[in-house]
């Protein structure tokens, strides 16, 4: 309000000074969560004095617009305009873009674009090797891809990552050890996948 009240002065402000109060009012409704009017505010500001810092806190909105639209998309069932959104967040969002990279690659899966989403979860997997959960995704796309021997490693690591409850990852280690021609090895992850469900049928 009291924004609001200086701004309704128009002749009270001079160029830059009008500019720092219409950034700072896209601050406060950016804080609100008000991110279309921040944008307008921030659009005016620069309209009148040209300033790196309202113009980097006006790309970090339409950023954070962005990516909340990707996983409202994402929710929504929409996975092909979700992958997109995504893909453009990655490219938007330098500091995020590894979190939107592996969705993206979610989305692609959900699309069963196996073969897309291979290539991003490996990528996620060697620049964030601490993602656990793309150890499994990636595990098991290799699984279906029949590229069982680079399946072994990474889904022994599923499987350690989740503490080893993970019977499907822990059942597609047996299968990619089989397929790698390690009878042995797959035998005894089969029994250790019967010995924990006993009416596990695959096994």
């Amino acid at each position: 309000a009291v924004l609001e009240g200086i701004l309704s002065r128009p002749g009270e402000l001079a160029g830059l000074q009008r500019a720092t109060i219409l950034a700072n009012k896209g601050l406060c409704l950016e804080g609100l969560g008000r991110l279309p009017e921040a944008l307008g505010c921030l659009d005016e500001a620069l309209a009148i004095q040209h300033d790196a810092g309202i113009a980097q806190l006006r790309e970090e909105i339409e950023i954070s617009m962005l990516t909340a639209n990707a996983v409202k998309t994402a929710g929504q069932g929409q996975y092909e305009e979700a992958a997109q959104l995504f893909h453009e967040s990655v490219l938007r969002d330098t500091a995020g873009s590894l979190c939107w990279l592996f969705n993206e690659g979610l989305m692609l899966n959900r699309l069963k674009r196996f073969d897309e989403a291979t290539r991003i979860f490996e990528e996620v997997y060697k620049k964030d090797p601490e993602n656990t959960q793309v150890y499994r995704l990636l595990g098991n796309n290799l699984l279906m891809g029949k590229r069982w021997a680079e399946a072994v490693p990474i889904l022994r690591a599923a499987v350690r990552f989740d503490n080893e409850k993970d019977q499907a990852s822990l059942y597609n280690l047996g299968v990619a050890l089989m397929n790698s021609e390690d009878r042995e090895g797959a035998r005894q992850i089969f029994e250790d996948v019967v010995s924990r469900d006993p009416e596990h049928m695959k096994a």
